[in-house]
């Protein structure tokens, strides 16, 4: 297998996006009180309800850096995003560059801010009544993800799709010494591959969605009988899971077979479009969802 770098990851300020209490300026009083200048805004929207606090989020890329005519702007190894007021001449164009609103010229001084953390102590984050500004502590966090990542960065997945992070995730904790297992379905196009194309460096296997746990078992006892501590691990959906699939893994788990199963919910048949599965929630509506009596339709 391939020697991957793993990330480094930094402890960093974070806002739960629109989920501040209406009027709510703690935030900004304290960074006032500590920084004389706040480098954090609230920004109220009520007819539309939303609330919430705009500061900077240390961008892995920043585009204030890029932009700053002067390189007042650097990013440490830290993480965080650093201005050097001193050379800073006041052109607005990293204020132009952040779309995210977190960095702004201030009127008494004519030179841009921007939240530094406060060295990893942020008054705000402190003075927030509701816990939506954190500080979250994720440096220590790869001890527990020590693998590398043993999945391609290209994947067919829709952008966006918490499978491919969950497979990840999962991964880089169980280890190399794994065999994959998956069903038709989102899971498999990460598992096994797109056509003729891989998308993993371990083996892997493309099952039936009828007999998933089936395969694991048989697979599984062969690797103990030749003295390999090889894990056997599957990544399902739940329709393979709670439907055509439930059977064989009803009696694996009966017999107590040393298989990790791992069954990612998305609360219907989303692959092949949005039909209802045997855990969809009560009330949810997919494309075949049952019907009352009474439905709206066009008029």
């Amino acid at each position: 297998m391939a020697t991957l770098t793993l990330p480094v990851l930094h402890d960093t300020l974070t806002t739960e996006w629109g989920a501040c209490p209406p009027g709510c300026r703690a935030c900004v009083d304290a960074c006032a009180d500590h920084r004389a200048v706040p480098r954090i805004a609230t920004l109220d929207l009520p007819r539309v309800s939303f609330h919430g606090a705009v500061v900077c989020g240390q961008c892995g890329e920043p585009a204030c850096r890029d932009a700053c005519p002067t390189g007042a702007i650097t990013r440490e190894e830290t993480g965080v995003v650093r201005l050097d007021e001193g050379r800073c001449v006041g052109c607005g164009a990293c204020a132009v560059a952040c779309a995210w609103g977190g960095i702004t010229l201030d009127p008494q001084s004519g030179r841009a801010a921007k939240c530094d953390t406060c060295a990893g102590r942020p008054a705000c984050a402190a003075a927030c009544p509701t816990g939506t500004l954190r500080w979250v502590e994720t440096s220590g966090l790869l001890r527990h993800f020590g693998h590398p990542d043993p999945f391609t960065k290209g994947v067919s997945l829709c952008p966006g799709c918490a499978a491919e992070l969950g497979f990840r995730m999962a991964f880089r904790v169980i280890g190399p010494d794994a065999v994959v297992f998956a069903a038709p379905g989102c899971a498999c196009m990460l598992a096994c591959g797109l056509g003729t194309a891989a998308t993993t460096r371990l083996p892997s296997v493309m099952s039936l969605m009828t007999n998933v746990p089936s395969l694991m078992t048989g697979v599984a006892r062969q690797l103990k009988r030749s003295g390999a501590r090889t894990r056997c691990v599957a990544f399902a959906g739940d329709g393979t899971t709670a439907d055509v699939g439930f059977q064989p893994l009803s009696g694996a788990a009966e017999r107590g077979e040393h298989i990790v199963y791992i069954c990612y919910d998305n609360e219907g048949y989303m692959n092949t479009g949005t039909q209802r599965s045997s855990a969809t929630p009560a009330g949810a509506l997919t494309t075949t969802t049952p019907v009352l009596t009474k439905q709206q339709n066009k008029k």
